[in-house]
């Protein structure tokens, strides 16, 4: 189990968690840019999908958010350190 959630872990794992957080920050500027462009606009239906889209990118980057630190706390809390090493010297393992 603790091996598992190792491979998760954004201390052990920092790029794997980089493109997960590009990818969140690039859903961002999509979404930026459909706000942007219906600014003008009196389709309400188009701004309803654009809320709704809104809504559900933050509910999943609040999501990814908790799963992230989640993770780093267990790290913290020395639960997915190998035995017998700490801090820095379990990224050496």
């Amino acid at each position: 189990m603790k091996r598992i959630l190792r491979g998760c872990s954004p201390h052990h794992h920092p790029y794997r968690w980089l493109v997960v957080n590009a990818l969140v920050l690039l859903w961002s500027a999509v979404l930026l840019v459909r706000i942007i462009s219906t600014t003008g606009s009196n389709n309400d239906d188009e701004k309803t999908r654009i809320e709704l889209g809104y809504l559900v990118y933050n509910f999943g980057a609040c999501a990814i958010w908790l799963v992230e630190v989640f993770f780093n706390v267990l790290d913290h809390k020395e639960f997915l350190h190998s035995e017998g090493a700490t801090g820095e010297e379990s990224l050496l393992r």
